[in-house]
């Protein structure tokens, strides 16, 4: 609706009004505190720490200052002075406190106090000033004028801060030590090893003749005014550079964090120029910047290159034409969610595991980090690393990333929802509502045409077919000679399917199946079963072996049935080994033929080894093998219908996934 709403607005500033809206919702500072975020290292726990708590439990109430922030358009300036010293300006409102999670928020590194106040120089310096003033931790820095007093200067700065142990306003905040800390350079690096003396200050090649040691305190407040000052050739042209990087998928300084002389020069140097002056003119505000930038010529350009541009300039450097992008992991993952309806568009509050069933429905960056332990997925889809400043995240093609869309329950399940919103009388009518849905626009002609002829020749398809292995329990007789009903295990731990949680589980003891066997139930009513289901008429082939490896005990006896009273052989081993081979055996579709391991007597010492594979010749050829072990499995999620696996499809599709 928004998108035909502004296709039909005829009024001439139209375009302007558009930027206007999408500025002034909160969704604008959720999306840019996000970007801040990569920049500020932001995690949820400490990292690697023992003997101490390792969560950050108020991490997110920085997280909800930067979306304030940039909702509020919080001059920049501002912005960072806030972040570097609010104990100083606002020393007793929490809530502006909570902007020094900037500093408070980095790895821990085991409480070592140099490489926490190492972390917190490089942020810093990284974020705003576009200098690897770290590089200067051992020695002056190799190309660029910080020398290692210089370095020196700024640890004694953050040396001289520390967080208020008891009564603090805020969790976040640093504040001035009661006794600054007067730093020496430690001679290459080492603190045993100290030389000479440096006053706290911030870098000379900033300030030049204008420096003057710390007078107040920690000289934080003092090394924040130096930086957000309109004097500061850096930080404006920093900030902009990340802007208009974000927006059109290339910055103008490729090292968005490295201004220093041996990393390659602007490709626009009078652009970054005027950008920055003028950014500082309108009072340092972002919005504006956004303005600036948005209601260019050069961003409003269609993505389609014309032959000569491409021909002339393939990495399109002077701008052409606008870049396509790909959908980062958080935007990717609301945009389904906002798609299937189900977008929580609430703003603020405690981090969520978004990678919990059901799934949860905020956006991404309210999303719980932890340092230590980042989720594979997040991996997968190039989200920034929240060990250290991240100043851009790195696009990858893997095939990971295409098995989460044809696979992930997550995706399947925004998937169905999508389908279930699509309106309309006729197959047709409903393939339009949710091509609108996804990919807000109708289908052309021959994507309807495809689409529907998919649906009609699908729609009769019902998703009754099981998987060839499955796993359960089932009661036998003392000679092993008549099964019992088959009964699923309940619980999948993500290596074997058992009856709860820990063992032994209240109801169904020790009982286990794994990939290589299992252990067999508490008495002969909870034998072991795993199932395999034959897919089409044909005869079988069974072989295998099955291993005992406990000289305690009575053994454990091994059962293979078809149907509940026609058992196809048996075995006993104990601390021993036996083949397991059956041959044509006639099977019907649906049969099962079960593998059944039980106590015999005695339960203890019975974990058993037991790889099995089968094969099924049909008139049609042989099918298989199919391998207990290899084909071992979790729980598979449920089939889609035909509507829902065509919303798979336009979720997974180009269109949807990048910015064209």
């Amino acid at each position: 609706e928004e998108i035909q709403a502004f296709q039909q607005d005829r009024r001439p500033d139209a375009y302007e009004r558009l930027i206007e809206d999408f500025l002034s919702r909160p969704q604008y500072g959720e999306r840019w505190a996000r970007h801040w975020m990569d920049l500020a290292r932001y995690a949820d726990t400490k990292g690697y720490v023992f003997q101490e708590e390792r969560n950050y439990p108020n991490a997110y109430r920085y997280r909800d200052w930067l979306i304030n922030a940039f909702n509020s358009d919080l001059p920049y300036d501002q912005f960072l002075k806030l972040q570097i010293a609010a104990d100083k300006i606002t020393p007793d409102d929490p809530q502006q406190l909570a902007a020094m999670g900037f500093l408070t928020l980095g790895r821990r590194f085991l409480n070592n106090v140099h490489d926490i106040t190492d972390d917190r120089i490089d942020v810093v310096c990284r974020t705003t000033q576009g200098l690897t003033v770290s590089c200067a931790r051992c020695h002056d820095h190799k190309y660029d004028p910080i020398p290692q007093a210089d370095y020196y200067s700024l640890y004694g700065i953050f040396r001289s801060s520390e967080e208020p142990k008891e009564n603090a306003v805020s969790p976040l905040q640093l504040v001035d030590a009661e006794k600054p800390f007067n730093p020496r350079i430690f001679n290459r690096g080492n603190p045993r090893t100290p030389g000479e003396p440096v006053p706290r200050q911030f870098l000379e090649v900033i300030l030049r003749e204008d420096r003057q040691p710390a007078i107040e305190g920690s000289g934080r407040l003092e090394m924040a005014e130096a930086i957000a000052n309109a004097g500061n050739p850096l930080t404006a042209r920093v900030l902009v550079n990340r802007v208009w990087g974000y927006h059109f998928g290339q910055p103008l300084v490729d090292s968005q964090s490295d201004f220093g002389v041996r990393t390659p020069p602007p490709t626009h140097p009078a652009l970054l120029d005027d950008l920055a002056d003028r950014f500082m003119r309108a009072g340092w505000s972002v919005k504006q910047l956004h303005r600036m930038i948005l209601l260019s010529r050069s961003f409003q350009l269609s993505s389609v290159p014309s032959a000569d541009a491409r021909r002339a300039d393939p990495g399109n450097v002077l701008l052409s034409h606008m870049n396509r992008q790909r959908l980062d992991f958080e935007a990717a993952r609301d945009a389904m969610l906002q798609a299937a309806g189900r977008l929580d568009l609430s703003v603020g509050g405690p981090s969520v595991d978004i990678l919990s069933t059901p799934a949860p429905t905020r956006r991404s960056v309210y999303a719980y980090i932890d340092r230590q332990n980042l989720p594979g997925l997040f991996r997968i889809f190039d989200f920034a690393g929240p060990d250290t400043h991240a100043p851009k995240r790195y696009d990858t093609t893997v095939p990971q990333q295409a098995l989460f869309l044809m696979n992930g329950p997550f995706v399947m399940e925004q998937a169905t929802h999508l389908a279930a919103r699509a309106t309309g009388e006729s197959p047709s009518q409903r393939v339009e509502s949710l091509c609108r849905l996804s990919l807000g626009r109708d289908p052309k002609p021959a994507e309807l045409h495809a689409m529907t002829r998919f649906i009609t020749a699908n729609r009769s398809k019902t998703a009754t077919e099981l998987p060839a292995w499955q796993y359960g329990y089932a009661a036998i007789d003392a000679e092993g000679k008549q099964l019992g009903e088959f009964q699923h295990l309940p619980h999948f731990t993500g290596k074997a399917w058992q009856g709860g949680e820990k063992l032994p589980d209240d109801k169904l003891g020790w009982v286990t199946l794994n990939q290589d066997g299992g252990h067999v139930g508490n008495n002969l009513a909870r034998a072991a079963v795993r199932r395999w289901v034959a897919t089409q008429d044909g005869v079988v082939q069974i072989s295998g072996q099955v291993s005992h490896k406990k000289d305690q005990g009575d053994g454990v006896r091994v059962t293979l049935f078809k149907g509940s009273a026609t058992p196809l052989g048996q075995w006993v081993v104990q601390n021993s080994s036996a083949e397991t081979t059956v041959d044509g055996i006639a099977i019907k579709a649906g049969e099962a033929i079960d593998l059944v391991a039980d106590c015999r007597s005695n339960p203890k010492h019975d974990s058993f080894r037991w790889e099995v594979r089968l094969s099924l010749q049909t008139s049609n050829g042989v099918s298989g093998p199919f391998s207990s072990k290899e084909q071992f499995a979790g729980p598979l999620p449920e089939p889609l219908d035909p509507w829902a696996a065509l919303a798979q499809v336009l979720l997974m599709s180009n269109e949807f996934q990048f910015v064209d």
